[in-house]
This record gives structure tokens, C-alpha cells and sequence, in this order.
């Protein structure tokens, strides 16, 4: 038998308090609980999935809630992580996806690659492993030549 982590009393009225906090509208202050009681994370790395969805769905944009552009990525990452956990492909790459259009829009590179590396995962999960090989980022030609010019020659003649 393996072992399956349960929310524990803490989380699941954290969950509630969240869940109130929307209800009334008062999504910026359910989205710090959130955050500060780490529940993306935990959700995540516990393998509760489909309460990591619901929980991402409702922090999604919608009429009088825009969250930050960082939050929306944070948003679409677990998104993406736990469709994946719970094994639909699809909506995980189209999660990533739209964590990669939005970090391209705000120009935030290194996030670029965090996108791109899932999206990558996905597509050798589904046996595409060229696809998945072409979405795995790659430093730029000019990073590739700096790094070369900085390290030292032992480390280059292996």
C-alpha cells in the first residue's frame, strides 16, 4: 500500500477561508492567504490535484479580479502541474503554454525556459520526444560564446 498525504485540518481551513474570501469578492486578499500559507505548493507537492485545479481556476482572471501578470503565471504553472498530475496532457500543455505567452509578453526570459521545460516534459510524456527535444530551451548564441570565453580551458578539454 502506498501512502497518500491528506489535507490536514490546517489546509482544509485554509481552503474554506479561501473560498469564503472569493465569494465575497475578495480575491486579492484570498490569493495572499493563499501564497502565505504556501497552499500551491503544498496542494502540489502533496498530489491533492483536483483541489490544486479548483484552486487555480479560481484565481483565474475574470470580471473584477485581474490578478498581477506573475500571479497569472503562477496560476497556469500549478495549473499545468496538476492537469499533469491527474494525467490530462492537453489542458496541462495549454496551461503552459499560456504561462509562456504571458512571460514572453512581460519579457521575463529565464521564465521563458521554467514554460518551455514543462511543455517539453509534456511532449515526452506523450511519446514526442523530438517535439519535446525542440521545446527545451537553449541559451542564446551570444550567452553559449560568453560562458565558453569565461571558463577556464581545463574545464573545456574534458
Amino acid at each position: 500500500m502506498t501512502y497518500q498525504p491528506e489535507v490536514n485540518d490546517h489546509h482544509s481551513e485554509i481552503i474554506k477561508s479561501v473560498r469564503q474570501s472569493i465569494q465575497m469578492r475578495r480575491w486579492r486578499e484570498a490569493y495572499a492567504l493563499a501564497e502565505q500559507e504556501h497552499l500551491f505548493e503544498d496542494l502540489s507537492l502533496w498530489g491533492e490535484y483536483n483541489q490544486l485545479v479548483d484552486l487555480c481556476r479560481w484565481f483565474l482572471p475574470q470580471p473584477g479580479w485581474q490578478p498581477q501578470p506573475k500571479q497569472v503565471i503562477t496560476i497556469y504553472l500549478y495549473l499545468g502541474r496538476a492537469y499533469s498530475g491527474l494525467g490530462n496532457e492537453q489542458q496541462a500543455l495549454e496551461s503552459f503554454q499560456q504561462a509562456l505567452r504571458i512571460f514572453r509578453e512581460i519579457g521575463l526570459r529565464p521564465g521563458e525556459g521554467i514554460a518551455l521545460s514543462y511543455i517539453g516534459g509534456i511532449h515526452v510524456a506523450q511519446g514526442q520526444q523530438q517535439q519535446g527535444r525542440e521545446s527545451q530551451p537553449r541559451p542564446p548564441q551570444s550567452y553559449r560564446l560568453q560562458w565558453l570565453q569565461r571558463e577556464p580551458p581545463h574545464i573545456l578539454h574534458i
